[in-house]
């Protein structure tokens, strides 16, 4: 029984953590069953704050959560989840390339399906639509009303002034207005006359 129980710690997820340069330090959460739980556990340990851990590797503090809780769903891509391990892990003191591959073989059945976006053309057609066409006319309509208000104002305005009658007329003078010679008007001082 003893033997199983050395080699279930011995092949157990996190039996062989290891920090660069080789040096070996035991699991800091053997209960542990995920890398984020490592990884949690080996920033409690050290004492180091996420929010500052963020800020210095430039990964978002939310990602780093996510990495700790497991939530491998939630970040951006699978490429970029590697890294953000990898990174995380060198930064601990532990080795990222041993800790890569444990996430990849927690990870195995997580396939997430890209999500592809493509434009779609839209479909060309010779006749504008009902509703473009209702506007052409109405604007076309409104464009020729005011037209005619303002060409047509000139002419009602003639209409309705009438001629003065001629008893009127002899009142003013012999002569209607349209029949008095215009006087010749001397021209200005600064006018050359030829």
């Amino acid at each position: 029984m003893d033997d199983s129980a050395d080699s279930t710690s011995e092949n157990g997820p996190f039996a062989k953590l290891s920090l660069r340069g080789g040096a070996e330090v035991p699991d800091p959460a053997p209960a542990a069953s995920d890398v984020g739980t490592l990884l949690c556990a080996t920033r409690m340990r050290l004492g180091k704050d996420l929010q500052q851990i963020a800020s210095l590797l430039h990964i978002r503090y939310n990602y780093l959560v996510a990495i700790e809780d497991g939530r491998f769903e939630d970040l951006p891509g699978q490429a970029y989840a590697l890294g953000f391990v990898r990174a995380y892990a060198e930064h601990l003191g532990l080795d990222g390339d041993e800790i890569v591959r444990r996430y990849k073989d927690e990870n195995a059945g997580l396939r997430r399906k890209a999500s592809l976006d493509f434009p779609v053309p839209t479909p060309e057609s010779g006749v504008p639509s009902g509703a473009l066409l209702a506007v052409a006319v109405v604007m076309g309509m409104v464009v020729y009303g005011v037209w005619y208000s303002f060409a047509g104002a000139d002419r009602r305005a003639a209409d309705l002034i009438q001629e003065v009658p001629d008893r009127l007329a002899n009142l003013l003078g012999t002569d209607r207005p349209a029949d008095r010679p215009v006087a010749a008007t001397a021209p200005g001082p600064g006018v050359a006359v030829a």
